[in-house]
């Protein structure tokens, strides 16, 4: 062991002098150092952006106000006042509360299916909340006018007579199905640009396809007659390919069906078609638009 606490001169000069320089540096660090504890209640209040006092109010600048009202005055006031949902418009709805996007919504809901008719018709909209509603029932007022309320009108003998009467749907003209209660002038040109572009109806589920309210449906179907002889044909054995295309029901496996079936024989009737080129539902319909 005595070897290893031997020095030499050199050695012992490093040792006294790695020793001194320990020394001076702890003394040269700890000079004016001294433990800091700070007071819990020495708060600078200018750099707080509000105390919370006992009284649950809040202070802030000398003003003072309630933990609710602060919290409600972080949120959009919004007043509702009575109105009618078939005459606001766009901006009416926003001022509301609804987003831009949802008060769009609405309004072109209103043109495509509406007016709306009692107040249970703005709840069932997608856009509206049950919480939305609650909050809108009490101040919506539908006016009781002819356009809106026509089926709890107390009808005369005379108009009872005129919406009673049965139309037939092929040929009605557009003031004929206004006349059907339940009718207005827009499903009226819905009606007939379906009709135009069916090329006349031959069954009463082709009003189920219609974007149209389920009443105005009962009533076409209540009010109204079908005659399939005042469908537009085109003729199987001299159509074009494209003019085939167009005909209601066909599909292009059908007609491609047709096309190469007629190049060896006059066409008399749809039995060649098989149920893949076309479902029975289908000829069964298909069939009144053409002819052979």
């Amino acid at each position: 062991m005595k070897p290893y606490f031997n020095f030499n001169r050199k050695e012992k000069i490093g040792v006294v002098a790695l020793s001194a320089l320990i020394l001076l540096l702890t003394v040269v660090l700890n000079v004016g150092y001294s433990t800091y504890v700070p007071d819990p209640f020495d708060v600078d209040e200018s750099k707080l952006e509000y105390l919370v006092l006992n009284d649950g109010s809040f202070e802030q600048d000398g003003s003072s106000q309630s933990t609710e009202d602060h919290f409600e005055n972080q949120e959009n006031n919004v007043v509702i006042t009575d109105f009618d949902p078939n005459k606001i418009g766009l901006e009416d709805w926003i001022d509301m509360g609804f987003s831009e996007k949802q008060a769009a919504s609405i309004v072109k809901y209103r043109e495509s299916y509406g007016p709306f008719r009692k107040k249970e018709d703005i709840e069932k909209l997608y856009v509206v909340s049950d919480e939305k509603y609650a909050e809108l029932e009490a101040h919506i007022i539908i006016q009781n006018s002819e356009k809106y309320q026509k089926k709890e009108i107390i009808e005369t003998p005379a108009e009872e007579a005129k919406t009673t009467e049965i139309v037939e749907l092929n040929q009605a003209t557009k003031e004929e199905l206004v006349s059907l209660q339940g009718i207005g002038e827009y499903y009226a040109d819905r009606i007939i640009s379906y009709r135009s572009k069916l090329g006349g109806f031959v069954d009463f589920e082709q009003i189920q396809e219609m974007a149209i309210r389920d009443e105005a449906k009962s009533a076409i179907v209540e009010l109204t007659s079908i005659d399939v002889s005042k469908v537009q044909k085109t003729n199987i054995n001299t159509a074009t390919k494209d003019e085939l295309k167009k005909v209601p029901y066909s599909n292009w496996l059908a007609v491609a069906t047709i096309l190469k079936y007629r190049d060896t024989q006059s066409i008399t009737d749809l039995d060649f078609l098989t149920p893949e080129e076309m479902s029975s539902q289908d000829k069964a319909k298909f069939q009144f638009y053409i002819e052979f």
